[in-house]
């Protein structure tokens, strides 16, 4: 809502201002009165005690007059994200702390104090960050005017992208003083959160990990030039060497040669920033992924005032070179995404106080009007759930809707509508069986899939009708084929997902049929696997788990008793 309050998203005859006020706390100290136009703000210090100031904030929050009033429409949201994102800002740009609250500053700030006694000097590296009383000059709060105004017109896109940086940089400070391992990869992983809008790279072999590139062009050679240059194709296009490509060209496409020319410290040589990023990356990996503890002369006090320190020959940031890479990363990326052209945004979405909520099925599957063919697996699965507990709603104008278009419908889906059909009329319509005739006239449609497994299973009690064991035997075979591939692709688009209770069904049903003809392991498998998908069902776990310690069949029926009387 920050830069959404810039108004450069809003009509200007449909702009509402609204004023707002807050209070925030940082241990930088700033006598000048700080005012912004974009958006419109104004900052005082108001009080000043034990090393922290206390500022207020005035502002003005913009949002986009709807074009109607009336129930259910939003006329102001966005305030705790405005605020946030303002605190993140200051934060970042004065190398400081600051919070909401004044005891969080002073937790996060006096873990560093309290960590000198027992002689911690991880925080050392960057003491500047969480020194109290620190002034702020004329200068920096010109500076800050001039940063706020750049990061407001870039993109939407851009400025997303730069405040979930700043949050993670923000968030880091939380554990400097606990566990500079995951601060320090923390700072890293804002770096790679910004990379990611960088993707114009071409991946070229010659920036291949050079030790690895020898060793396998010896190998080449004796593949042949196609082969060998396939392989190099395949290599270069793997998803590691893509981050870390990314990751390495975004940065220095952000960093100009001022960032080398720092005074003031000790600056990372040009030469070597390529190789500090290729080292700066394996170690967050290592970390990450293998919790592999960073060397302990990152972290040591006298690297402090360096962007970098050699470790047997290599060269690797340190805290505050980290920190002031991010600095330069951020601030250069700000430029190169300023934009001018207008966009359009809901702004109400892009706050963080919108949540969605799937509606509960009671309140569509009945409507006709809603109902989507392409969809019908989300109406069975729904149906299936109401079935459950013996809870349906009125769906006949639904199934009239099948019966109207389902000639017409798309070959892939007339299986499964046909299923659905059926089922619900077999349950719900005893006294008028004319609908038979119309499932019996398009019978050919009707396949071999878990759509018939379940309606075997709700009307019959049974998988299959009654056949030889080696019949018996095939089916199940068949059964676990299509099982398994349901089980899949159950969270791919437009695949049918069931309720768990119904899947555990269809798993007992199977465990019976093997039991009763002698293959107790898969019998043991199946039911193991039922219980692994229905613990929050204790009831129907417990019946279950009974059966299956006592070596005895699953009555289908006892299942849908028991959820049917919970739900009584």
């Amino acid at each position: 809502m920050f830069q959404i309050s810039t108004a450069k998203f809003f009509d200007k005859d449909k702009i509402t201002r609204h004023d707002g006020q807050f209070v925030f706390f940082s241990n930088v100290k700033c006598y000048l009165p700080i005012a912004l136009k974009l958006p419109d703000m104004k900052i005082n210090l108001i009080d000043y005690s034990g090393g922290i100031s206390c500022y207020l904030v005035e502002y003005k929050l913009l949002t986009e007059t709807p074009d109607k009033i009336e129930p259910g429409v939003v006329i102001r949201a966005g305030d705790q994200d405005y605020i946030q994102q303002f605190i993140l800002l200051w934060e970042f740009y004065f190398k400081c702390v600051a919070r909401k609250e004044k005891e969080d500053v002073k937790s996060i700030c006096t873990q560093i104090n309290y960590a000198k006694h027992y002689g911690m000097i991880a925080l050392e590296v960057a003491p500047h960050i969480v020194a109290l009383d620190r002034h702020i000059e004329h200068g920096d709060v010109e500076g800050f005017v001039v940063f706020i105004n750049d990061v407001v017109e870039v993109d939407r896109k851009a400025f997303k992208s730069i405040i979930a940086s700043l949050k993670i940089i923000s968030d880091s400070k939380e554990s400097l003083s606990t566990n500079f391992d995951l601060t320090y990869s923390m700072l890293v992983y804002a770096l790679e959160s910004l990379s990611q809008r960088n993707d114009g790279y071409i991946s070229k072999w010659e920036d291949y990990d050079q030790e690895v590139r020898l060793k396998l062009e010896n190998v080449f050679k004796s593949v042949g030039i196609e082969n060998s240059v396939r392989i190099k194709d395949i290599l270069i296009e793997g998803k590691q060497f893509k981050l870390l490509k990314r990751f390495k060209e975004f940065i220095l496409s952000c960093v100009d040669d001022e960032f080398y020319h720092h005074s003031s410290m000790s600056a990372i040589r040009k030469s070597h920033m390529e190789r500090t990023l290729d080292n700066l990356y394996k170690m967050r990996s290592s970390f990450v992924h293998e919790l592999k503890p960073l060397d302990v002369m990152i972290s040591e006090s006298y690297s402090a005032e360096s962007d970098c320190v050699m470790r047997l020959g290599e060269p690797y940031f340190t805290y505050s070179g980290l920190l002031r890479l991010l600095d330069a990363v951020i601030r250069g990326f700000s430029k190169k995404n300023y934009s001018n052209l207008a966009e359009s945004i809901n702004w109400v979405q892009e706050t963080s106080s919108v949540r969605y909520m799937e509606m509960s099925a009671e309140y569509w599957v009945w409507n006709p009007n809603v109902f989507d063919i392409k969809k019908i697996y989300k109406w069975y699965s729904e149906y299936l759930c109401m079935l459950n507990v013996d809870k349906v709603i009125d769906m006949r104008e639904v199934v009239s809707k099948i019966c109207e278009k389902f000639d017409s419908s798309p070959l892939p889906y007339k299986s499964a509508l046909l299923y659905f059909y059926c089922l619900y009329n077999s349950v719900h319509c005893h006294d008028d069986l004319s609908w038979a005739s119309f499932a019996e006239k398009r019978k050919e449609h009707l396949k071999v899939d878990i759509y018939l497994m379940v309606n075997n299973v709700y009307l019959y009690h049974e998988l299959f009708s009654k056949c030889s064991r080696d019949e018996t035997i095939e089916n199940l075979r068949e059964f676990m084929l299509i099982f398994n591939d349901y089980d899949r692709n159950k969270f791919k688009k437009n695949s049918p997902s069931l309720p768990a209770i119904t899947e555990a069904i269809l798993l007992s049903a199977a465990a019976n049929l093997f039991y009763k003809n002698g293959y107790f392991q898969d019998y043991k498998q199946l039911l193991n696997r039922a219980l692994c998908e229905i613990s929050s069902e204790k009831l129907v776990f417990d019946y279950i788990y009974d059966c299956l310690s006592g070596a005895r069949l699953i009555s289908i029926k006892s299942i849908f008793d028991i959820i049917r009387s919970k739900g009584s």
